[in-house]
């Protein structure tokens, strides 16, 4: 008798030839297991957003929303997790990190000791503080002085002392964008004595930084001095957004 072909019939049943294909494969090879079709959950991947409470907790180019960094939506959005990532201040010494921080593979870090500061990211306050009352001022010796505004509420003192009559210009200038101040002059007398001379802003275009800066000119008579007091008017949006305070030079120039 002939062997039965795929087609043929036994006992009066047809055999499907596509059952005889499935069972042997293509061209007879065993067939391949199938395929894991089980699809990932997103959760699995994606990174728990970096936390925060206002802007600066964040990178550049990324906004705090809802308490989570999220892209700020100008421009082409940052590639990958970069919005996951906290915001660091880069730096060459500790001398550029805010007390508690230390300057460590190129960027301010928390030092290790208990509690950590959150800020080291942002810029460290200047060098004369503390400065905040007249009784606590610090000396003009000549030269031009860089302040920064650490806080709101942040005021600078300055004494002055003149050797020689003259006309001289007392001003803030070189004022990063948005800082604002307030100059007041007083004159020494066993201590703060009365205003001698007062500006609020120089004016100008407002997209010059230093239209916001501040001016007094006196004549002032030999071997006296006098008391200058830096307030602070900056928006209070400029701690909360920016990794560096509102910034100004102080300088005293003979007209």
């Amino acid at each position: 008798m002939a062997a039965l072909g795929p087609a043929a019939c036994l006992e009066g049943e047809e055999i499907d030839e596509s059952e005889l294909l499935a069972e042997e494969g293509d061209a007879g090879e065993p067939l391949t297991p199938a395929e894991d079709q089980t699809l990932a959950s997103p959760l699995d991947e994606v990174p728990v957003g970096l936390a925060c409470s206002q802007n600066n907790d964040c990178q550049e180019a990324c906004d705090c929303v809802g308490g989570t960094c999220v892209p700020d939506g100008f421009g082409p959005p940052p590639e990958g997790y970069y919005c996951d990532q906290p915001p660091q201040r880069a730096c060459s010494s500790s001398a550029s990190c805010q007390v508690g921080c230390v300057c460590s593979g190129g960027f301010c870090q928390p030092n290790g000791f208990s509690p950590p500061n959150p800020d080291c990211h942002i810029s460290p306050p200047d060098s004369y503080e503390t400065d905040n009352t007249w009784q606590q001022w610090k000396a003009y010796t000549g030269s031009p002085q860089q302040h920064n505004l650490h806080s709101t509420t942040d005021e600078d003192w300055v004494a002055v002392y003149f050797g020689y009559a003259g006309t001289y210009r007392f001003e803030t200038t070189g004022l990063s964008w948005g800082t604002d101040t307030v100059l007041e002059v007083y004159k020494y007398v066993n201590g703060k004595g009365p205003l001698a001379g007062a500006n609020d802003d120089i004016g100008g275009a407002w997209w010059v930084p230093d239209s916001k800066g501040s001016r007094v000119t006196l004549a002032v008579p030999a071997n006296s001095s006098y008391l200058i007091r830096v307030d602070n008017k900056s928006a209070a949006s400029m701690y909360t957004d920016s990794y560096e305070y509102p910034r100004y030079t102080l300088q005293i120039v003979q007209q």
